[in-house]
């Protein structure tokens, strides 16, 4: 931020300075423009030196600084007066980009007010309204124009941080939809956001989470919604929803937007977003963050869908090792080899044990790992010796 107002500063001193050097008006007062070149010059300078230490209100002051000289240089120009007023589009870019957009709209707003000043303090120009509403004109629009296209990067770099989160595992798998939701809702401003997935049976649709206004909601109950929903899972494309009872000629009648959550080419589920107020289109932040979001969702589920299904391998380990083990020692016992019998007993259970204590380690990861009463028995247990391990191994009395 300071290297670049530097860079302004340095940028207008030197176009100053060199028209000074080339042919100009009798009028132009030189001693005053070249004051102008030497404050900025300094300023350039000090901003260079002192790189990163500056306060944003500071760089906000010293904007304001260069909107004054650049005044200096319009009520000193004479006849070449009209040709410094361009330097003020500067101070609008440079503000709507790295300020907010309050200081951003202060400092435009000054920047248009110096310049009118300017026009009316010296007699040079003619028609200086003309030459000042040109002017003006510029800077508010060039403000306008860059701090709009800013907030835009801004909130789409938002929404792809938010979505490395979910992807680095900072949202758990089975929390994806509600986390999903409510990123969505928060970055696309709309009033409730909805994560609609297929009935078990292959009929109707379910809500697997929502986020937002549970009165604005209800607009995913409507006949004209669902059907919107429907052909944005089955053909996989986004689809305005539209409420045809709220439709208002200069308002519209577009309620939401349904964004398909595709896997493999064919939807799966549905991002869907509703808006208190009708409008006539959904905006177009809207539905490119519906789109990021949708893309993760996707990948979100299918990782979900892989953990649940190692779950339920290591759970069918578990089952397979318990019945394996006890039907060894049924048999050892049965056959009167009672201490084999036992054994396989001992050895059934550790191998459970450590199977559970794995999954269990792996499930509470977040939390530290498995705690003492969570399904995880240590190889010592409250009464119980280690000798009592090496004790139940021996002949069961009168076998």
């Amino acid at each position: 931020m300071s290297r670049g107002l530097a860079f302004l500063f340095a940028a207008g001193a030197s176009l100053v300075g060199i028209s000074l050097l080339l042919p100009h008006s009798h009028n132009t007062k030189d001693a005053g423009l070249l004051v102008a070149v030497g404050l900025a010059s300094v300023a350039a300078a000090a901003l260079l030196r002192f790189a990163g230490r500056v306060s944003v209100r500071g760089l906000e002051l010293i904007l304001a600084l260069g909107t004054v000289l650049i005044t200096v240089c319009v009520i000193y120009g004479g006849d070449s007066a009209s040709a410094y007023p361009l330097m003020y589009v500067w101070v609008a870019l440079y503000a709507a980009y790295v300020f907010s957009a309050r200081a951003a709209t202060m400092q435009t707003l000054f920047a248009a007010g110096a310049c009118a000043a300017a026009f009316l303090l010296q007699d040079d120009t003619r028609a200086p309204s003309v030459h000042w509403l040109m002017g003006a004109g510029t800077i508010v629009v060039a403000g306008v124009l860059t701090g709009s296209l800013t907030r835009r990067l801004r909130a789409h770099q938002a929404d792809l941080v938010t979505v490395a989160q979910m992807a680095n595992g900072l949202a758990e798998p089975d929390d994806f939809a509600a986390v999903t939701c409510a990123s969505l809702r928060a970055s696309a401003h709309a009033d409730v956001a909805v994560l609609i997935e297929p009935g078990v049976d292959g009929s109707g649709m379910d809500v697997v989470a929502t986020a937002g206004s549970r009165e604005t909601a209800r607009i995913f109950e409507l006949e004209s919604v669902q059907r919107a929903i429907g052909v944005a899972l089955t053909f996989a494309r986004p689809q305005s929803l539209v409420d045809p009872a709220r439709h208002n000629s200069m308002a519209g009648s577009v309620v939401g937007h349904a964004q398909p959550i595709v896997r493999d080419g064919a939807a799966v589920g549905v991002l869907a977003i509703g808006y208190t107020r009708p409008r006539r289109a959904v905006p177009e932040r809207a539905a490119t963050a519906a789109l990021l979001f949708a893309t993760e969702a996707s990948v979100a589920m299918e990782r979900a869908e892989r953990l649940a299904l190692a779950r339920e391998r290591r759970a069918i380990d578990i089952n397979d090792n318990i019945v394996q083990g006890l039907t060894v020692a049924k048999y050892a016992i049965g056959q009167g080899h009672v201490d084999e019998g036992v054994r396989a007993i001992d050895d059934t259970l550790r191998r459970a044990r450590q199977l559970i204590t794995d999954q269990l380690t792996e499930a509470t990861a977040d939390q530290g790992g498995p705690r003492p009463g969570d399904l995880v028995r240590g190889t010592r247990v409250e009464g119980l010796s280690a000798d009592d391990d090496d004790a139940s191994s021996a002949p069961i009395p009168g076998r």
